[in-house]
């Protein structure tokens, strides 16, 4: 764990920010496989960080299965931005977005953090902010406006009728690698094309808004 967290907080402290805000995922598919242990990171990862100057908070988690429908990196950024143009996008996802960027602006003070979250994105300015980000890093933010994503597609569906109870994000995320959207080892390449779309809802996505919540780190 000490290894672990100081590998984690030494990357987000070299970016010189005065806020960190700690996503610690928690579940079957994550590190921390119980909710004691992810809480034992997360408060390892703001006892760190307080100690180098830098103000932060954490919040635990789902990682049960994957958020949103995308598994991937091209189809994975085109899912985020048409959540950031205020388009058609999970709920899930959706939602984990507003309490993530709400929580750290509560942490910078801000009274209606919340407010300040749908005004971002409603108005168009945090999908410009993230445009400015790509520039920033040398490439044509005219890139995003049409992704490529692999024209090779397999649909696969369930042997007979009935309810999706639980998707296993190992699984998923297994299945990308196997498709090029992922590396075994250092050197491979990676398809930026390649990718897996669940489009099917579970029951367990329907609940996962309330088990955020549930298992955010009060102390934390």
């Amino acid at each position: 764990m000490p290894l672990i967290g100081s590998s984690i907080v030494s990357k987000k402290a070299a970016t010189g920010a005065g806020y960190l805000l700690y996503d610690v995922k928690c579940g079957s598919e994550a590190f921390p496989k119980t909710l004691k242990e992810a809480r034992e990171l997360a408060g390892l990862l703001v006892r760190l960080s307080r100690s180098l100057g830098v103000e932060a908070s954490a919040m635990v988690t789902d990682m049960d299965e994957p958020l949103g429908f995308a598994v991937g990196n091209a189809l994975e950024i085109r899912e985020s931005i048409r959540l950031l143009r205020n388009e058609i996008s999970p709920v899930d996802l959706r939602e984990m977005t507003h309490i993530v960027a709400a929580r750290l602006l509560q942490l910078k003070g801000f009274s209606k953090p919340e407010d300040v979250v749908e005004e971002a994105i409603s108005s168009g300015a945090a999908y410009e902010k993230f445009r400015e980000f790509v520039t920033a890093q040398g490439e044509d933010a005219k890139v995003l406006e049409n992704l490529p994503v692999s024209d090779k597609m397999r649909e696969v569906t369930a042997p007979r009728a009935g309810r999706v109870a639980q998707f296993k994000a190992l699984g998923v995320g297994r299945a990308a690698l196997l498709l090029g959207a992922g590396r075994k080892r250092k050197g491979d390449k990676v398809d930026p094309e390649a990718g897996v779309e669940v489009l099917p809802r579970s029951e367990m996505r329907s609940r996962r808004a309330s088990r955020w919540r549930g298992c955010m780190g009060g102390g934390t």
